[in-house]
C-alpha cells in the first residue's frame, strides 16, 4: 500500500508541475490574446464549438473509461476498442459537416458553418490518441501524459498567438484548438506506441459498451446543462453579451480546468485499483475535499477581490463582465468540489449514480438559465446557475457518498473551516484593495491586495486549520 500511495503522490507531483508549466505558458499567451480580439470574436468561437464540444463527448464511446476501469483488459479488448472509436471519428465527422448550416440557422450567423466544419477535422484523428492516453492513465504514467499536453499548449498557444498577430481574428482559436489536438495524437503515440490494427469483430463487447453507454449518456447531460447557458444566451442575447459571459465564465473556470484534471485524471484510475477496500477509498476522498477546499476557496475568493482591477490589464471592453465574474466566483468552488465524486462512482463500477446526478443538473440548471435569461438578461442567468448549482450539488452527494459508506455531513465538515477563512481573507484584500485604488499605481494596488489576502489566509489557516495545511505542506515536500 505504500508503493502505491508513493506513485499516487509522484503521480499528482508530476502532473500538476508540468500542467503549472503549460498553464502560466497559456495564460501568458492568453493575455496577449485577449487583447487582440474582440467581444465578437470570443462569442462566435463560443458558438461554434458548441457542436464540436457536445460530438467530442462521443468520439470514443465512453470506452476510454472502460480501458482505465477493466481489471481482466486483453489486447484483444483493446484492438476491438480501437476498431469502434475509429468508425465513431469518422461519423462525428460527417455529422458536424451536416449539422453546420443548421446550427448556423439556430444562432443566425452565417460566419459558424466554416468555423464548425474546419474545428470538425479534428474527429479523424482523435481516435488514434484514445488508447495511448488511456494506458498512460492505467499506468498511472503522468509523467509522460503531461509531457505530452506541455507541449500540445506550447504548441498551440503559439499559433494561436502568430495567427492573432497576423490577424486572423476568430481563426486564430481555430487555428490554435485544431494544433492542440493534433499535436497530442502525435505527442501520445510516440510516448504509448499502439502498433496494432483496429479489430471490427464487436463480439464479447456487451459490459464494456453497457458500462460506455452510462459514461456517455453521463457526459452529454454535463455538456447539455455545461453549455445550455452558452447555447441560451446566444440566441436570446447578441454575440457581444455572449463574449461578455464567455469571458468570465472562461475566468472563474480558470482554477477549476488547472486544478481538477490534475485530481480527477489520477483519481480515477488510483481509486480502480483499491475500489475493494471502501473504507480506505473514503478516507482518501475526504482527504482530497479537505485539500481542495484549503485550495479552490482562497484561489477563488481572491480572484472575486481583484475582479475590478482585471480591466486595467486586459482591456476595458471587459469591465461590463467585472459582476459577472464575482457572482460565478463566489460559487465556483463548489464546483470544483463537485467533480470530486465522479472518479469514485466510476471507479466502483456504478456509472447509473453519475447518470441521474447528471439528469438532476440537466433538467434543474436548463430550466433556470432560460427562466433568468428570458427576463433578466445576463444577471438572470448567472443568478441561475450561482442559487441552483450548489443546491443540486448537494442533494446528488446526498445520493452518492453512501457508495463509500459516508454522509453529506462528514464532507460537508471538511470545507467549513476553509470557506470561513477564506471568507476573512476576501474581506481583507478587498478592504485593502478599496483603500489603496485611486492613490497608486494599478500595479501596486493589485499587488498590494494579493499579497494582503495571501499573508491573511496563510496565517489564518496554519492557526485555525493546521491539521489540513500540513497535509498539503507533507505532500508537496514529499
Amino acid at each position: 500500500m505504500n508503493d502505491f500511495k508513493t506513485k499516487v503522490i509522484s503521480a499528482v507531483r508530476w502532473f500538476a508541475f508540468i500542467r503549472f508549466l503549460s498553464q502560466a505558458f497559456s495564460w501568458f499567451m492568453t493575455l496577449f490574446v485577449l487583447r487582440l480580439l474582440s467581444k465578437d470574436d470570443y462569442g462566435l468561437f463560443a458558438l461554434a464549438t458548441v457542436l464540436t464540444s457536445f460530438l467530442s463527448l462521443m468520439s470514443e464511446l465512453g470506452l476510454g473509461a472502460v480501458l482505465i476501469q477493466k481489471k481482466d483488459l486483453s489486447l484483444e479488448h483493446t484492438k476491438k476498442v480501437f476498431g469502434i472509436i475509429i468508425l465513431a471519428g469518422l461519423t462525428i465527422c460527417i455529422t458536424v459537416a451536416v449539422l453546420s448550416p443548421i446550427a448556423a440557422s439556430f444562432y443566425r450567423d452565417s460566419r459558424l458553418i466554416p468555423i464548425s466544419i474546419v474545428l470538425g477535422l479534428q474527429f479523424l484523428f482523435i481516435p488514434f490518441q484514445v488508447i495511448p492516453q488511456s494506458m498512460l492513465e492505467r499506468d498511472l504514467d503522468f509523467k509522460k501524459r503531461s509531457t505530452v499536453e506541455f507541449a500540445s499548449a506550447i504548441i498551440g498557444g503559439s499559433v494561436t498567438l502568430i495567427s492573432a498577430l497576423n490577424g486572423a481574428g476568430v481563426w486564430a482559436l481555430v487555428y490554435g484548438h485544431i494544433t492542440v489536438s493534433l499535436t497530442k495524437v502525435i505527442g501520445f503515440n510516440i510516448a504509448y506506441p499502439f502498433k496494432h490494427m483496429p479489430s471490427f469483430n464487436f463480439k464479447d463487447i456487451r459490459d464494456m459498451l453497457s458500462f460506455g453507454s452510462y459514461t456517455i449518456g453521463s457526459r452529454c447531460l454535463w455538456f447539455l446543462y455545461s453549455n445550455a447557458d452558452i447555447i441560451i444566451a446566444g440566441r436570446l442575447l447578441n454575440t457581444e453579451s455572449v463574449g461578455l459571459y464567455k469571458f468570465a465564465t472562461h475566468l472563474a473556470s480558470l482554477p477549476a480546468q488547472k486544478i481538477n484534471p490534475i485530481v480527477n485524471q489520477v483519481a480515477f484510475p488510483a481509486f480502480s485499483k483499491i475500489q475493494g477496500d471502501t473504507e480506505l477509498v473514503g478516507a482518501h476522498y475526504l482527504k482530497a475535499v479537505r485539500l481542495m477546499s484549503l485550495i479552490a476557496f482562497p484561489i477563488l475568493w481572491g480572484l472575486l477581490s481583484i475582479a475590478p482591477l482585471i480591466p486595467n490589464y486586459l482591456g476595458e471592453q471587459w469591465r461590463e463582465a467585472v459582476p459577472l465574474l464575482q457572482i460565478m466566483c463566489l460559487v465556483a468552488p463548489f464546483r470544483m468540489l463537485n467533480s470530486l465524486t465522479q472518479p469514485i462512482i466510476n471507479a466502483f463500477g456504478r456509472p447509473e449514480v453519475s447518470f441521474k446526478n447528471q439528469v438532476n443538473f440537466a433538467v434543474i440548471l436548463c430550466a433556470s438559465y432560460l427562466l433568468g435569461c428570458y427576463f433578466w438578461g445576463l444577471y438572470g442567468l448567472v443568478g441561475a446557475w450561482a442559487i441552483s448549482f450548489p443546491v443540486i450539488m448537494m442533494k446528488n452527494l446526498y445520493r452518492s457518498l453512501p457508495i463509500i459508506n459516508l454522509t453529506l455531513t462528514r464532507m460537508l465538515a471538511c470545507i467549513i473551516r476553509p470557506a470561513i477563512i477564506s471568507a476573512i481573507m476576501a474581506i481583507i484584500a478587498i478592504s485593502v484593495r478599496s483603500a489603496a485604488d485611486g492613490h497608486t499605481y494599478d500595479s501596486l494596488v493589485l499587488t498590494s491586495t494579493i499579497i494582503a489576502g495571501a499573508v491573511a489566509y496563510t496565517l489564518l489557516s496554519l492557526t485555525f486549520n493546521k491539521t489540513t495545511s500540513n497535509e498539503l505542506i507533507k505532500i508537496i515536500r514529499h
